[in-house]
């Protein structure tokens, strides 16, 4: 099985994909850092949770590695099934700081252009869902590469991609796989399905570009482990700073 590396996006396009201006700041210079906002609580006083999830592609019988956090895009719906609503979930900006002469960007979804990582500042909602609903992906076709969007079927993405935080906690979901099976018709039933990849098959393939995904590639928790390690090179202090070190540390006896 051959592995190969989806390109990133042309700006111009993630931004209309997205709706917004703030995945924009993925892509920026080293003076410019992406954090989670650390004092954002729900409109009850509540802290509000982080849930993050890093993912891979397979088609043909190929796998791709994926590091685009700025391309996907999520939805929210009803979780009562006879109110049919469906609305984006949008990147927000709350604050600017500085952090060691960088300018911080504090805001609700944090990823890096370098990075598979994705994470979500997330309330703890009783009404809504939210879940990933597409993404852009970019295939070779007739001697050109082509943008195409990836669709995950709402109910599927919800069981298997479960983005229900817990209040004032980091929850790293794993490593999960999209197997596309239809690019032309992303809409169709069954164009792409996902699965969390238990087997650790893509760490096994041990090729370079897997590496990014894992800190040791002979466990099945050197994935979460990079996703902390990676986590805390942005949040060096503040409240998540010590959630994601606290979590780090716990995992890291596992493995030695």
């Amino acid at each position: 099985m051959k592995v190969k590396t989806v390109k990133k996006r042309r700006l111009d396009y993630l931004s209309q994909m997205l709706r917004g201006f703030v995945f924009l700041l993925l892509f920026c210079g080293c003076q410019t850092i992406n954090v989670i906002d650390y004092d954002k609580k729900d409109d009850k006083g509540k802290p509000m949770g982080i849930v993050a999830f890093s993912l891979y592609l397979e088609k043909d019988g190929s796998a791709y590695n994926y590091r685009c956090p700025g391309c996907f895009s999520f939805s929210m719906s009803s979780k009562n099934k006879n109110e049919k609503t469906d609305e984006k979930f949008t990147p927000v900006l709350y604050r600017t700081t500085e952090v060691d002469g960088a300018t911080a960007n504090h805001q609700n979804i944090w990823g890096n252009a370098d990075s598979p990582f994705v994470a979500l500042l997330l309330p703890e909602n009783k009404q809504n869902d939210v879940h990933l609903s597409t993404f852009v992906v970019q295939f070779p076709d007739s001697g050109r590469m082509e943008n195409y969007v990836v669709y995950l079927d709402p109910a599927q993405s919800k069981s298997i991609l479960n983005l229900t935080p817990e209040p004032g906690a980091i929850k790293y979901l794993g490593l999960f796989r999209v197997k596309i099976n239809n690019l032309n018709n992303p809409f169709e039933k069954g164009s792409s399905t996902i699965e969390k990849d238990t087997s650790n098959y893509f760490g096994t393939l041990g090729s370079i570009m897997t590496r990014g995904y894992f800190d040791t590639l002979d466990n099945n928790q050197g994935n979460e482990i990079r996703f902390y390690k990676e986590f805390l090179k942005s949040h060096k202090t503040g409240y998540w700073h010590d959630v994601a070190n606290k979590k780090l540390n716990e995992l890291l006896p596992k493995v030695k």
